[in-house]
């Protein structure tokens, strides 16, 4: 029988060879496995965070894999709390496990809810929390702050029906210290949040329900509390939507995403008082897909991605690297025309390189073939 099988991809660049490619890793089996996140551990090893399908794919499972430095696995786990649950950013725990923020659905007509699950070093379950209300609710980024840490995604608001950015705040055991939804009629969705010393900045979209679907990237600053302190709409008629944010070495701030009807990679940098200062678009190939981003101690800034070709066959992994101004300095792409390669998550390694993580698509395959 001839299908598509998707597997967890990470792939390791280390400049100290010239931008050579240290290895590249697929990691899945017969059943799908759609890696969200790569982290590196103490001993230089790597986990990675995503889902899995299970029950002949109508359902999925949190997945974890931990490697070793050279990327052999060590071991793997699959976590099944409900019907359905998937994981989508994970954070290390002081001891070497990990705390996994995502979505769980309890049976197949529930509404979504937002999770945080903690594993120790060796993938043992220590708690899952789940949170939220009746309506549907997730979250997709999280962080910590002061032996706190916070989750952000979406939750839907009872009262326009629309989904609203959603903030959890919960000590380290996850018990809740307060959630709160923050919009209005409007659609928001929160990708990413990032801790700061007066509170936390959340990032994603904005889509105007009074203007013909319009979408914006939205950035909102709260304090510890979670009360309002700034929000910015950031983009002009074309699409805009905001994948990913992190903190400059000059202490402003970096979102990053995608731009117009080609999905360019767009940065905006903005200050601590969320003015912003420059705007960037960079194009690639036909069309590009803007995931991740991080700045380094040099002031210089990394965004991880993928490009597609015209006919939307051929998708590559895609990394750039710009000036604290903005301007480009270099963009690399990985793959070839077997596979569809598509990142979910870009981290500098210990070594002076990166890894960047998601997911592969060999088409046409035959299920005996993949082992």
């Amino acid at each position: 029988m001839k299908r598509s099988l998707t597997l967890a991809l990470l792939l390791l660049i280390t400049l100290s060879m010239g931008w050579s490619q240290g290895w590249k890793r697929t990691f899945g089996g017969q059943t799908a496995f759609d890696c969200q996140k790569v982290l590196q551990t103490n001993d230089d090893g790597y986990f990675l965070v995503g889902s899995r399908e299970v029950g002949s794919g109508i359902s999925e499972s949190v997945h974890i894999v931990r490697l070793d430095l050279d990327g052999n696995e060590l071991w793997s786990q699959t976590y099944q709390q409900g019907w359905e649950d998937k994981a989508f950013d994970a954070l290390l725990t002081a001891d070497g496990g990990l705390f996994i923020a995502g979505q769980t659905r309890e049976r197949p007509t529930s509404y979504i809810n937002a999770f945080l699950l903690k594993i120790n070093p060796f993938g043992e379950t220590q708690w899952f929390k789940t949170y939220g209300d009746e309506l549907d609710n997730n979250a997709v980024s999280i962080t910590a702050a002061e032996n706190t840490l916070a989750l952000a995604g979406y939750a839907t608001n009872a009262e326009t029906e629309a989904r609203n950015f959603y903030l959890i705040k919960t000590d380290l055991e996850g018990e809740l210290i307060f959630d709160k939804q923050l919009g209005g009629l409007d659609e928001e969705e929160a990708r990413d949040i990032i801790a700061v010393e007066d509170g936390y900045l959340l990032a994603g979209y904005i889509e105007y329900v009074s203007s013909s679907k319009q979408r914006d990237m939205y950035v909102v600053k709260v304090d510890e509390n979670g009360e309002l302190r700034w929000s910015r709409a950031l983009g002009g008629f074309e699409y805009e939507d905001a994948k990913a944010i992190a903190q400059t070495s000059d202490g402003n701030f970096i979102v990053a995403g995608n731009k117009g009807v080609t999905e360019d990679f767009c940065a905006f940098s903005l200050n601590a008082d969320g003015v912003e200062q420059w705007e960037r678009q960079y194009e690639l190939d036909f069309e590009q897909v803007c995931t991740d981003v991080f700045s380094n101690e040099d002031g210089t800034i990394i965004l991880g991605g993928s490009t597609i070709d015209e006919d939307g066959i051929n998708i590559d992994l895609a990394i750039l690297k710009v000036s604290a101004e903005g301007n480009l300095i270099w963009s690399r792409q990985y793959g070839d025309e077997e596979w569809k390669d598509e990142a979910s998550s870009i981290i500098a390694t210990s070594d002076g390189g990166y890894a960047i993580a998601g997911s592969s698509d060999l088409l046409n395959v035959s299920n005996n073939s993949i082992n």
